[in-house]
């Protein structure tokens, strides 16, 4: 029998076939408890989510006997009927599945490296180039054809602050090894999504210390399913002030349908951890020499460090052992060092999330952190996983300091908890690049929405 030759027809063939398998459409349609699957209804309906071995009874499909073409009938599905939390009771192996990636990092290359096509974006290259492939115009048409073809279940785009016509970016143009055209193009990969459109989902992850997304990445919010944001600040309409409104967005702004779809795709994302080597989950507790651990560099303080700094030089005059280390020190030294102190103070940077949050707790140390000033993604929780002071109190960091301190059994307890809390939500690559795909393929639902009001 020739296979169908019209557009119309290859369609609804591709429709009526599982991934990876070559089944008639009449055998499926035969077949119990399934349902074929494709979005003639609503074209954000991703018949690549719905890939379930035996698709759950709530789908129903609606063949419609009229014209036939060698035997395969017309299908309708209607996609209103189609629930993610209903697909979501499908157990799938996250090892299984295919990503692209794109831009200047590479976790889910790192935790996925047989499944995922890593698109490199930034102005330096990164060595080796085998395991970085720059993004070029033969990597994109590639990756444009697997996810044509369905052999992309997920992509994600890391989000960079300096739009590529910058001069930051632009230094990339004249760089060693000299290939102007060439990096030309890979600065400008991610605008090249400004281009695509595709049922595929797309999530979008901002782990930058801004507060507000510039305006050449107000696209991705239409583009993605979710754009997570590491700095997400408390009214989220902040994030488009001096970007996409040209100051504070007013009552206007806000009551725009289309502007409240974006704020709705939001989502908070932490900065999470890089340990340097292999984390063991059972580790005895440290024996503790100090009570207070700092570490940083003196130049550049942020006015809540320089007012810190003063309160814990006062705390060790008055007796409280405080280990300083204000200059740079290996990795091995910095974990050990924190490890032996009870406390880990760890004030906000350029961003209210910082790696010492997260580092803390895997040295048994509690975290001493400012009160929050964002949204959080899985947060430590004070008095449970960490503690918090108010710095616009002058007198709360050392109160907090000395009622911890008095308690050394409860701190120890904080210090297992917070440890368990970490490793368990936000260890990179893994299992922070999980959650994200879980959240991505709508395998679970994405915490910290909002729904604006109508």
């Amino acid at each position: 029998m020739a296979s169908p030759r019209r557009r119309g027809d290859r369609s609804v063939r591709r429709a009526a076939r599982f991934p990876g398998e070559r089944r008639p459409l009449a055998e499926l349609i035969a077949a119990p408890n399934t349902a074929v699957i494709y979005s003639f209804v609503r074209k954000n309906l991703d018949h690549r989510q719905c890939r379930t071995r035996v698709a759950p009874p709530k789908l129903t499909a609606w063949c419609l006997p009229g014209r036939r073409h060698n035997g395969y009938p017309d299908i309708l599905i209607f996609s209103h009927q189609y629930r993610p939390a209903v697909m979501s009771q499908t157990p799938i192996d996250l090892n299984c599945i295919r990503l692209i990636e794109i831009g200047r990092h590479a976790d889910f290359k790192s935790a996925f490296p047989e499944r995922t096509q890593l698109l490199w974006t930034d102005q330096k290259l990164r060595y080796p180039v085998d395991t970085h492939p720059p993004f070029s115009l033969r990597s994109a048409w590639r990756a444009w054809r697997d996810i044509r073809a369905g052999k992309v279940d997920l992509i994600v785009v890391w989000a960079w602050p300096y739009a590529p016509w910058n001069f930051r970016q632009l230094k990339a143009v004249i760089a060693p090894p000299l290939r102007p055209l060439a990096s030309l193009i890979r600065i400008f990969g991610i605008q090249t999504l400004r281009f695509v459109s595709t049922a595929t989902p797309i999530v979008v992850i901002d782990n930058e210390d801004s507060r507000t997304i510039p305006w050449h990445n107000i696209f991705l919010i239409d583009k993605a399913k979710y754009f997570f944001k590491r700095e997400l600040p408390v009214d989220r309409w902040q994030v488009f002030q001096h970007t996409k409104h040209a100051s504070m967005p007013g009552a206007r702004f806000r009551s725009n349908a289309k502007n409240r779809r974006r704020i709705e795709k939001l989502r908070p994302i932490s900065i999470g951890v890089f340990p340097s080597q292999p984390i063991s989950r059972v580790l005895p507790f440290p024996e503790k020499t100090a009570d207070v651990f700092v570490a940083m560099s003196l130049e550049g303080r942020t006015t809540v460090r320089t007012q810190g700094i003063q309160q814990l030089r006062a705390l060790a005059r008055d007796g409280i052992v405080v280990d300083f280390a204000e200059q740079r020190i290996s990795p091995a030294e910095y974990m050990e060092r924190m490890a032996k102190a009870w406390l880990t103070w760890s004030p906000e940077g350029y961003g209210w999330d910082c790696f010492r949050h997260y580092e803390a707790p895997i040295a048994y140390s509690v975290p001493l952190i400012n009160s929050p000033t964002i949204i959080r993604y899985a947060p430590l929780i004070d008095g449970v996983h960490a503690l918090y002071y108010q710095p616009d109190d002058l007198q709360s960091l050392g109160r907090t300091i000395r009622s911890a301190l008095g308690n050394k059994e409860r701190l120890r307890e904080i210090a297992q908890r917070a440890r368990a809390h970490v490793l368990d939500h936000h260890v990179r690559p893994r299992p922070y690049t999980d959650a994200i795909l879980r959240m991505g393929l709508g395998l679970e639902k994405a915490p910290g929405g909002v729904k604006s009001d109508r």
